[in-house]
């Protein structure tokens, strides 16, 4: 079905070294990735920033364009682009911020090195998705067990979920992104479960399967839900699934193994055009995938 493309010039950028925890696609079709700097996630409480660039620029052919981001960061956890920028959280602020392209700071929310379950900050913020009015969303996280939506003001619109395993509920929303525009498609990984609400947080749908491990990362394209599914190392599992909304097929592929097109952590994932998907291993790198 998906066959790796051993020839992208970035395939296997960052394998063993770097942490790489996110792919994005801006709306030029080049590829942002960020990075934890090769930090472990145990240092995400560590007192300096990381001094090297961990946000990078790919274009289509896998050439890296231009990195930024030194000094800024803790322990960046995703990276979504949006019209004039990207979102970046880091669980070890406990922020998200909003970075120009040519990588200065814009704005932040929450309040650096300062969790907290009150409605102003966050907790180990894990995500972001943009909606079409410039408002977001923000999974929040391994320490809040929620979701919040904001505006394009940056005001706080609404929020829902709380800790535990009902509909509705979270263990670990970890990803997140927006479906026709809608549809908020949230990764519960260790509920092991994809659940969606509409943009007030009123449930609707759940995606159970046998071919879902931990929902790691999300992606949507079309009508298309794809999961980087990662139970490494306790589950021996690690791949991508990918769910037809329209059809009601399944279909996954990839191993758990440090051979070719094999994965060890995938984090995140994201889908081009041509429904090449691309994938952030924290272990094996930045890793690419065609249909075959």
């Amino acid at each position: 079905m998906y066959r790796a493309d051993l020839d992208w010039a970035a395939y296997g950028f960052g394998e063993f070294s770097l942490g790489i925890s996110d792919v994005t696609f801006d709306r030029s079709g080049y590829l942002w990735t960020v990075d934890r700097g090769g930090r472990a996630w145990g240092d995400r409480d560590a007192e300096q920033r990381i001094a090297t660039d961990v946000l990078r620029c790919w274009s289509p052919n896998g050439q890296m364009e231009k990195s930024f981001g030194a000094g800024l960061f803790v322990m960046p956890h995703s990276v979504t682009a949006c019209e004039d920028g990207l979102l970046v959280t880091d669980v070890g602020l406990h922020q998200v911020l909003k970075l120009t392209w040519q990588g200065a700071v814009e704005w932040s929310l929450g309040n650096p090195r300062s969790p907290t379950d009150a409605l102003d900050g966050f907790n180990l913020p894990t995500d972001v998705a943009v909606c079409e009015d410039g408002g977001f969303f923000v999974s929040d996280g391994y320490g809040n067990a929620r979701v919040l939506k904001f505006g394009d003001d940056l005001g706080l619109e609404a929020s829902w979920g709380q800790q535990g395993g009902a509909t509705g509920e979270f263990r670990l929303p970890h990803a997140l992104d927006i479906l026709d525009g809608s549809t908020v498609v949230v990764a519960d990984r260790e509920n092991a479960r994809i659940q969606m609400f509409d943009f007030a947080g009123v449930h609707f749908k759940t995606i159970k399967s046998d071919t879902l491990g931990k929902p790691y990362g999300v992606s949507v394209r079309g009508r298309r839900i794809y999961v980087a599914d990662n139970g490494f190392p306790e589950e021996k599992r690690a791949g991508v699934s990918i769910f037809d909304l329209d059809s009601g097929e399944t279909h996954r592929f990839g191993a758990l193994g440090k051979g070719a097109g094999e994965m060890l952590g995938p984090h995140s994932l994201a889908v081009d055009c041509n429904h090449d998907i691309f994938v952030a291993d924290v272990v094996r790198g930045l890793l690419k995938f065609t249909p075959a």
